[in-house]
């Protein structure tokens, strides 16, 4: 690498380049491509957010440009010659500008870059201007540097905005109106505008002057869109120039409807519900719940390529004892093998004839010798004693030995010469050849060649290195998609003002919300997509932060049902709400997870003061809509004990435990409300044990019923109770009519109380007598004595009883007008009327005077027939 260095207007770049040949002092484009990469000085001082005083800060780390020149070009090897070569080349996307702090930006495109190749001044005695290289405007690739690295003071743009940037980059790029690079820092103009996120940036000298960032979401649990704005810029305030911060959150969608037909609008009483305030301004720094992408196989991955790095492992080491193994001459297969072979095969020919020869010639000399022994022999002989017979005999041997002599092969001592050199000339060869292949089988041999020549790990080594490298690609991908951060949600420290719209008017409160960032992340080859308002993780973490709202109410009616056909029990008097989330569509939608309700019908008619009932929906009515009947049920556990004795009038005292609101009868026993296979409901089950009908079980009187008391609010502030034509049964000692009935009405409002009860057409069986009742009708009106009235009353005796029968006979009791005694205990009606003489069979009876009384007790005990003939002041005879 060359530095570049030009003190007059701080040129400083640091040079480097590829497909270039040195041509003495130039540098010469041979191959494509010809690439000249400039390394320059941190672009951009990432300072933290104070508004006044001292700033932490950090520099960027160093940016590059990648050029692109023509082969062919050349360069001088001077600060103008490179410049002016750049002037004209193309920037390549290799390019790598980390402005802001932590993201890099290549050009999307292929681009040029504007600058002076020498420096500047108006006249010669002028400053000389800042050098600058400005690329051509146009779309850039972000990539975030230091993927979920803060630096730990707040910025203008931190890591999960630099990976939301990223992000959204995937899908359209950001454009850049200006972007330069000096030696003292970058300046950079840029925006990004998606569908839910916009990035603007204004950087002059390596430093921010305007930062927007703005985030569109929705209010957790209702569901409103908003866009949270974060506005940095730098100001002067009380000390040198700083970054301020402002936040705002501004509400884009003030009114939601929860009018569909499906169980998750029902569940939220109100059509329309509205935030009445759309701007909130300064809020403080948020505290994010950020998200970071599971990567769930990442694990798996890593243990794979951490297996292949292993078996690599353990391949090298083979292949390593391999590599350094002496491998013996036969084992390398080199012409030096077959030469060495030659060699020692000759060599030891010649050995074989020179010692053949020398043996022959050691052979020979002892030939030599004895026939020399035997010539001097001879010649002593021939000296001493030429006769001496030895002489022949020596002769003979003489004779024998040289024809032996002569036929002894000896080679010419040329040729032995010869011989002997060629032996000295392949000894060397063999020592030659021997230490070349001593070195041949020492030397060392690598993965290459151990593979070419068929070495199993060999092999298999070098087909694992493309599978590491992937798997180490896909580590490193999957890596980086595990440490991005983008920012999820936070809770504004602000109760937003909400009107709920419906049916019975508008409810205001306030309630806390939690804003939720909008936003996409595309699948990729391992992950699905993910959308952070439909994604079910997502949703349960906002479950779990917002757990649910409490909402304090003055006890205001809302319609909980909103039918297309009103009843009076569909509206209640609520007094909180319990509000919860659920993810709905691809938002959110506010849930009533329970309310708390007067009943004001019962609490009327009873005069009880305020108790207050925890409700819920029933799941039926969330999933049929207004064709459930019991739309409302008492939470677990909670019930409204309905005693009307003393209310309803003396003839019958229903009583029943509430826990359900239907919306025909108003409170109920849910199950009270089950009817068995004729369509009938057991009032043993709507009343339970307690209630009577003239101090008889009501259950057991009327066991069958069509419906249970209707139980409504009359507006503005009275309640009614109503329960007509109710078919009552055979009961000893009550005997029930064809028309036999039951009609109950009790009327109630803070000035008056009205109850009117009448039981028509029965006969109460008293053993000997039957007592019919044409009808019985109970009154009473406000705080007045009750009325009883009995009407059509016969008598008839049962039995042969013949002179009580003359005696009821003469009693007529329809012009009598009935005596009637009003006690806090009991309401009585009594007849007293006197009798002609009765005759019959053997005697006759004179001063006979007639009573029948009825007493109906007013603590629901049973009610009592009086019947006599005469009395104390009054005997017959």
């Amino acid at each position: 690498m060359l530095l570049l260095v030009r003190p007059d207007d701080l040129v400083v770049l640091g040079v480097d380049w590829s497909g270039f040949q040195l041509d003495g002092s130039r540098l010469r484009a041979v191959s494509e491509p010809a690439l000249v990469t400039a390394l320059f000085p941190p672009q951009h001082l990432a300072e933290e957010v104070t508004g006044n005083g001292l700033a932490r800060a950090q520099l960027s780390g160093t940016s590059q440009v990648v050029y692109r020149v023509a082969v062919g070009t050349m360069i001088d090897l001077t600060v103008d010659g490179f410049l002016e070569a750049l002037g004209t080349a193309e920037v390549q996307e290799q390019t790598a500008i980390e402005l802001p702090w932590g993201l890099l930006l290549s050009p999307a495109a292929a681009a040029t870059s504007d600058h002076p190749a020498q420096a500047l001044r108006s006249n010669p005695t002028a400053d000389v201007g800042l050098w600058r290289t400005r690329l051509s405007a146009g779309q850039v690739r972000p990539a975030d540097a230091r993927p979920g690295v803060n630096l730990g003071f707040l910025t203008p743009v931190d890591g999960p905005d630099r990976a939301r940037i990223v992000a959204e980059s995937q899908r359209k790029l950001p454009d850049v109106q200006r972007l330069e690079l000096t030696s003292l820092g970058g300046a950079l103009t840029a925006r990004g505008d998606w569908d839910t996120f916009q990035w603007e940036q204004n950087v002059a000298v390596g430093r921010d002057q305007r930062v927007r960032i703005a985030t569109e979401g929705v209010l957790y649990p209702l569901g409103h869109r908003a866009v949270l704005t974060v506005l940095t810029e730098r100001g002067i305030g009380d000390g040198p120039a700083a970054l301020r911060q402002r936040r705002t959150l501004a509400v884009t969608e003030p009114v939601r409807f929860s009018t569909g037909d499906n169980p998750v609008h029902r569940k939220f009483p109100f059509d329309a519900f509205e935030l009445t305030t759309l701007w909130y301004d300064d809020l403080p720094d948020p505290v994010w719940q950020n998200y970071v992408r599971p990567v769930p196989m990442l694990t798996e991955v890593r243990d794979e390529l951490d297996g292949l790095r292993s078996r690599s492992a353990d391949l090298a080491a083979q292949v390593d004892v391999e590599g350094h193994r002496f491998r013996p001459p036969e084992e390398l297969g080199t012409p030096e093998v077959s030469q060495l072979s030659d060699a020692w095969a000759e060599l030891a020919g010649i050995q074989q004839q020179l010692a053949d020869d020398q043996v022959n010639r050691d052979a020979a000399n002892q030939i030599s010798n004895q026939l020399s022994d035997i010539q001097n022999r001879i010649d002593q002989l021939q000296i001493a004693d030429p006769e001496s017979p030895e002489l022949a005999d020596l002769f003979a041997q003489a004779s024998e030995l040289s024809q032996e002599l002569r036929n002894i092969p000896t080679l010419p001592n040329q040729v032995v010469f010869q011989l002997s050199q060629r032996a000295q000339q392949l000894q060397a060869e063999i020592d030659r050849l021997a230490q070349v292949l001593d070195a041949q089988g020492h030397r060392v041999r690598d993965v290459n060649e151990l593979a070419q020549e068929g070495f199993g790990p060999a092999v298999e080594f070098l087909d694992l290195q493309p599978q590491i490298d992937a798997a180490q690609a896909h580590v490193t991908e999957l890596e980086a998609l595990a440490t991005q951060s983008f920012r999820l949600f936070f809770t504004p420290p602000v109760q937003f003002p909400v009107r709920g719209r419906g049916p019975a008017g508008d409810v205001a409160f306030d309630l806390p919300l939690i804003f939720v960032a909008d936003f996409t992340l595309d699948p990729t080859p391992d992950l699905p997509g993910f959308r952070s308002l439909t994604d079910a993780d997502v949703a349960e973490q906002l479950r779990t932060a917002y757990d649910r709202a409490t909402v304090p109410l003055p006890g205001v009616p809302i319609d909980l049902v909103r039918a297309h056909d009103p009843k009076p029990a569909d509206v209640h008097e609520v007094h909180e709400l319990t509000i919860v989330g659920t993810a709905f569509g691809e938002s959110f939608h506010p849930q009533i997870e329970r309310l708390t309700a007067a009943l004001p019908a019962l609490r009327t008619l009873l005069g009880d003061p305020d108790k207050l009932i925890p409700l819920t929906f029933n799941d039926n009515f969330l999933d049929v809509g207004a064709a459930e009947p019991l739309p409302l049920l008492f939470e677990a556990g909670s019930s409204y004990g309905a005693d009307f004795a003393g209310r309803a009038g003396a003839l019958v005292t229903p009583s029943f435990a509430a826990d359900a609101i239907s919306r025909l009868y108003g409170p109920v026993a849910q199950a009270g409300l089950l009817k068995d296979a004729a369509g009938k409901l057991s009032a043993a089950r709507v009343f339970g044990d307690t209630a009577r009908i003239l101090g008889l079980s009501l259950k057991d009187l009327a066991p069958s019923l069509d419906a249970p008391p209707e139980i409504t609010l009359i507006p503005p502030n009275s309640a009614r109770m109503t329960w007509q034509n109710v078919v009552l049964k055979d009961l000893a000692p009550f005997k029930a009519g064809p028309l036999t009935r039951l009609n109950l009405t009790v009327v109630r409002s803070p000035d008056h109380l009205t109850t009117s009860c009448v039981i028509n057409d029965f006969t109460l069986q008293l053993g000997l007598l039957d007592v019919g009742i044409g009808s019985m009708t109970y009154t009473q009106e406000d705080d007045r004595p009750p009325r009883l009235e009995v009407h059509g009353v016969t008598l008839d005796v049962a039995g042969p009883l013949n002179l009580l029968k003359e005696l009821l006979a003469k009693v007529q009791l329809g012009p009598v007008v009935p005596d009637i005694a009003v006690t806090p205990q009991q309401i009585s009606v009594g007849y007293s009327l006197p009798i002609p003489e009765v005759t019959t069979v053997g005697f006759s009876l004179r001063n006979i005077l007639f009573r029948l009384g009825v007493t109906v007790p007013l603590d629901g005990a049973p009610l009592t027939v009086q019947l006599a003939f005469a009395s104390r002041a009054n005997r017959s005879r």
